[in-house]
């Protein structure tokens, strides 16, 4: 009897959500396009209106990885504060959070890179 109504509460949600919901989520998930559609452009890109696209994907991708970054410092500068150094286990928290930045960064760093690559790329493609 529970598992119907809790059945027909999210099917009353899903519905009084509209097809603009379900619109919007496809429009986002078009926007992005694909691991495997990302390798495709840059195997196949020629033009330099190619290149400017996959330069905005990895731009995109590097604020993106930004964001996690200062999101995640801001955790480990949280975590650092409640520190228990005798009943602490380890890694400790804060100690993840700290990598887990570090990564991001990292990330952030190596996408940059690659954006820059293929803004050179459209330079060069756009001057012949």
């Amino acid at each position: 009897m529970k598992a119907s109504l809790l059945t027909a509460g999210i099917v009353a949600w899903a519905l009084s959500a509209g097809p603009g919901f379900a619109q919007s989520s496809r429009a986002a998930a078009e926007t992005q396009p694909t691991a495997s559609q990302v390798k495709q452009m840059t195997r196949e890109a020629q033009t330099p209106q190619q290149f400017a696209a996959l330069a905005d994907y990895y731009q995109a991708q590097s604020r993106a990885y930004s964001r996690m970054a200062s999101a995640e410092m801001t955790e480990w500068s949280r975590r650092a504060e409640m520190a228990a150094p005798l009943s602490e286990k380890w890694p400790r928290p804060a100690d993840s959070a700290r990598n887990l930045s570090e990564y991001y960064r990292y990330k952030a760093e190596k996408l940059a890179a690659t954006a820059a690559h293929f803004s050179q790329l459209a330079d060069q493609a756009m001057a012949q």
